[in-house]
């Protein structure tokens, strides 16, 4: 059990390094968290591709300005363990293309794909904390279908679990499912487990990623996380759109497991991003440094998952309790 006090605050500030204007953020554990979102790693720079000096860039900047990357995993179990006065983000990667993870022969990786563009960052800034989640598309055929070249895919998928990465299911086939039945969307989902499975027999996907960012019905979301067929077995403990949006916090409680928001990872996307949350227009989670406890500004206090102070408390995740009480 995680026995968590939420401390509320009214003056604890930092200053965030910027190439802009050094902004002034207040300590606030129910602000919101950035998802980033890329696809290809090429040799241009557009919705669809990032070029890997621009990824590069952007983890500069991430770097620079006092940002942690954490985990889909500590994102539900609400365990952010960022320094004090730092902005938790997320690094995630769709479709599972080559240009994410390719071998140049058996034993070295392109230094130009997304792995290789981190591995060599996590090299050159040790002290920066490096993580992704790769949302992979088992079913998709040639470059898309887990990150290509058939020869390494276990060995990718294996390196990707062994150095603090992350897999999630983007779906097996890429189907859009605004216009596919919940049916088949079920069975594609699950297929997707199977197929993954060839390689890592034990592994299960804990997120999902909709394909497009598209959903089916609302009565039928509760059906992407479990599936109401018992030959189709799976578990997606949180699902994500692509609304071009910061994630609430997980201690919100709008906070919704089977929408969280992401953010484009291309140019225009991240030039509007920083200055929506230098303007103050979007208010980022900044942390008080202590992953025990939650603190927040007493005006936001209506905010949180349950305001109640008398007794423990269902954390969002619906896995630890917590208490917290007034200082």
């Amino acid at each position: 059990m995680v026995i968590i006090a939420i401390l509320l605050h009214n003056h604890a500030l930092f200053s965030q390094a910027s190439n802009f204007t050094k902004p002034k953020f207040e300590i606030d554990e129910l602000g919101m968290i950035p998802i980033f979102t890329y696809h290809k790693i090429t040799s241009q720079d557009n919705l669809m591709n990032r070029k890997p000096s621009s990824l590069l860039k952007d983890l500069d900047y991430l770097r620079t300005n006092n940002y942690y990357l954490i985990t889909v995993d500590e994102l539900y179990r609400g365990y952010i363990d960022a320094p004090h006065g730092y902005l938790p983000a997320i690094l995630s990667f769709d479709d599972s293309h080559v240009s994410q993870f390719k071998y140049l022969d058996q034993n070295k990786i392109d230094p130009n794909s997304a792995i290789g563009i981190l591995e060599n960052y996590k090299i050159k800034y040790p002290k920066f904390r490096v993580r992704a989640i790769f949302f992979v598309t088992p079913c998709q055929r040639g470059q898309n279908e887990l990150f290509g070249q058939k020869q390494w895919t276990k060995k990718k998928l294996i390196f990707l679990l062994e150095n603090g990465y992350e897999i999630g299911n983007h779906s097996c086939s890429h189907p859009s499912f605004q216009t596919t039945s919940i049916d088949k969307i079920q069975a594609d989902l699950y297929l997707s487990q199977r197929k993954i499975q060839e390689f890592l027999p034990k592994f299960k996907y804990n997120s999902l990623a909709t394909p497009y960012g598209s959903y089916p019905k609302r009565k039928d979301w509760s059906l992407l996380a479990k599936s109401s067929n018992r030959k189709f077995t799976y578990n997606h403990r949180l699902i994500f759109s692509y609304s071009n949006r910061m994630s609430l916090s997980p201690f919100s409680k709008n906070f919704n497991l089977q929408r969280v928001s992401r953010l484009h990872g291309f140019e225009e996307a991240l030039i509007s991003y920083r200055e929506k949350v230098q303007s103050g227009e979007w208010k980022p989670y900044v942390s008080d440094g202590n992953p025990n406890t939650i603190t927040i500004p007493k005006s936001r206090r209506d905010e949180l998952k349950n305001p109640s102070i008398q007794n423990l408390i269902l954390a969002p995740n619906g896995l630890d309790n917590y208490s917290w009480k007034l200082y």
